[in-house]
């Protein structure tokens, strides 16, 4: 064995002790857990605020079918009864055409999803973050009508599970930090002088 695989063997061997020393912690190991591996059993403190998280009904049918995987994506067990949290989303889809043929007709397609989306307090409806996301899908048109009808639907159901899974990506990462932050260190007042 050469030189430098033995010293490529020992640098993946000491990399995770590395990344423990340095603080490194999963999003998705539970908070109160210890730094070793937890069964896929345990349901994560994410999991269970995202379980926890109502979607409100969102506009037209791409609306729905995002709301659809939304709700699977926070608690495959269905929604929640008492929800700490209300998710609002607003839904824009605009689908435009990048190449043509000699004849004129579109050839290529883009479609571009955007949801803005806000996360509210279910008690008071407090807004407790904002964001957006976005996703760009490139598709072709094919001659027949059907075909590119069946080609928009199936581009449009990518781009959505797109969004709908960075939404849960964002909202799981705002949860973890949320209730990992350490608050503000407090200074001991001086001593009075004797």
């Amino acid at each position: 064995m050469s030189h430098s695989v033995k010293m490529v063997s020992v640098l993946l061997t000491l990399l995770p002790l590395g990344l423990g020393g340095c603080g490194f912690r999963p999003m998705y190991l539970p908070a109160e857990a210890p730094a070793q591996a937890t069964s896929n059993t345990e349901a994560s403190v994410q999991d269970n605020d995202l379980a926890a998280v109502r979607v409100l009904g969102i506009v037209d049918r791409s609306g729905q079918q995002l709301r659809n995987d939304l709700v699977s994506l926070f608690s495959p067990a269905g929604e929640p009864s008492a929800p700490k949290y209300n998710l609002g989303v607003n839904l824009r889809e605009t689908v435009r055409g990048l190449a043509e043929s000699q004849d004129g007709k579109a050839t290529i397609g883009q479609m571009v999803v955007t949801a803005n989306y806000t996360l509210f307090d279910a008690t008071n409806g407090r807004v407790l973050t904002r964001s957006s996301r976005d996703s760009v899908v490139s598709f072709r048109y094919f001659g027949p009508r059907y075909g590119s009808v069946s080609v928009e639907r199936d581009t449009r159901q990518r781009a959505l599970t797109e969004v709908s899974l960075g939404i849960r990506n964002d909202l799981a990462v705002w949860f973890a930090t949320r209730q990992t932050a350490t608050p503000a260190l407090e200074v001991p007042a001086p001593a009075p002088e004797p």
